[in-house]
């Protein structure tokens, strides 16, 4: 597990029980890499506090093959110089995300994932809405520049993970 592009000491090893401790500033976007040999290499762009914070591993146990699930199930051949956004997401009915800048392929839905593929790394803004109205981002992530949209980190052969997308309900709020 390591905290990208900050100074040293920028990389921390779990132990057996799976935790870590890695000291990261205060108030600040920060992007968490976490990866391990023939495991999906995962981004996770976290804005800090002031306080401690406990982060929960989200490079689950995904062999690489799920790679290879991702192209065959959704078509998509991937390129290993971008990188891949998935949320856990309502079913795609009537929500619409918008990202800034345009790039890659998406959204697909598979398993319950709203997945981008193949976007040009950097940082992105995501948005997204439904039918009732602007949806919400769960987590610990990067402001964007409008209500309820975030930025998001991408790198090349990363899956970019966010944590959840709640959108309000036809006639109501909540998801």
């Amino acid at each position: 597990m390591c905290i990208k592009d900050r100074a040293k000491p920028t990389c921390a090893t779990t132990g057996s029980d799976g935790e870590f401790t890695l000291p990261a500033p205060a108030n600040s976007d920060v992007t968490f890499e976490f990866t391990r040999d023939g495991y999906v290499s995962v981004l996770v762009g976290i804005r800090t506090g002031t306080k401690d914070l406990e982060v929960l591993p989200m490079a689950d146990s995904a062999t690489l093959s799920v790679k290879d699930v991702l192209t065959a199930s959704l078509g998509v051949t991937l390129d290993p110089e971008k990188g891949i956004i998935d949320v856990a997401a309502p079913a795609g009915e009537g929500v619409k995300l918008a990202m800034e800048p345009p790039s890659g392929v998406g959204p697909l839905f598979t398993a319950g994932l709203m997945i981008y593929a193949n976007i040009d790394p950097g940082t992105i803004t995501l948005s997204a809405e439904a039918q009732a109205g602007p949806c919400t981002f769960s987590g610990l992530l990067w402001r964007g520049p409008t209500n309820g949209s975030v930025r998001v980190p991408i790198a090349a052969d990363f899956i970019t993970r966010l944590i959840s997308l709640s959108c309000p309900a036809e006639g109501g709020t909540g998801d």
